[in-house]
């Protein structure tokens, strides 16, 4: 694609879920992404080019559906803005869901969200990592990668992926969905892991 004679980057977005039953035997799909929804697109906006009163903001919705004015001032550490969510903790990173309705602009949350937990329906939640983070080559590389073990007694089926950021508003921290995601059907047995992983390339002109 050409814009009076400049090349454009392009962004693209793909998303690999791996089963590891207690057989050892490993399941992969990938899915190509076309799921940011317009929190993402907000923040976008806000890193190039969106500046109020002085101040880069950025309006988005959080999961309980109620609209959000984030300042980048007070994003200022891992504490207070982020996706690199810990262990046990199902309120931000790589979200997982059983509700494959279709990805909509403007979804802030997942259908029908899997909890983290050992109960039934519920997956182990390990923290969010950020794999690895590439620019001496193209095409530039972010990987965002979760796992999750099934100890719940039955099998799991995964049908949405959600990438959620915490953000934090007047010293308080909210949930922010960037990503909704509905790759085919992933089903977890009970004592395997799932391991969702999301590859952002970044290609030059």
């Amino acid at each position: 694609m050409k814009i009076r004679g400049f090349g454009v980057a392009s962004l693209d977005v793909w998303l690999r879920m791996r089963v590891l039953g207690e057989d050892g035997k490993i399941e992969e799909r990938w899915h190509k992404c076309h799921s940011f929804v317009k929190n993402g697109y907000s923040l976008l906006n806000t890193a190039l080019a969106n500046d109020i009163a002085g101040k880069p903001q950025f309006d988005v919705v959080d999961v309980d559906g109620t609209s959000r004015t984030v300042s980048w001032d007070e994003q200022n550490d891992a504490n207070k803005y982020g996706a690199n969510a810990p262990a046990n903790n199902d309120d931000y990173g790589l979200i997982v869901g059983t509700n494959g309705t279709g990805t909509s602009w403007s979804d802030y949350n997942l259908r029908a969200k899997i909890n983290h937990g050992t109960g039934s329906g519920e997956l182990v939640y390990h923290e969010t990592e950020i794999k690895s983070s590439e620019d001496s080559g193209a095409p530039a590389k972010i990987t965002l990668e979760r796992k999750f073990d099934n100890d719940s007694g039955g099998s799991i089926t995964v049908r949405e992926v959600g990438w959620f950021i915490m953000v934090t508003v007047g010293g308080s921290q909210y949930y922010v969905m960037m990503l909704r995601d509905t790759p085919a059907a992933t089903t977890v047995g009970d004592g395997a892991r799932l391991i969702s992983t999301y590859y952002v390339y970044v290609n030059p002109p």
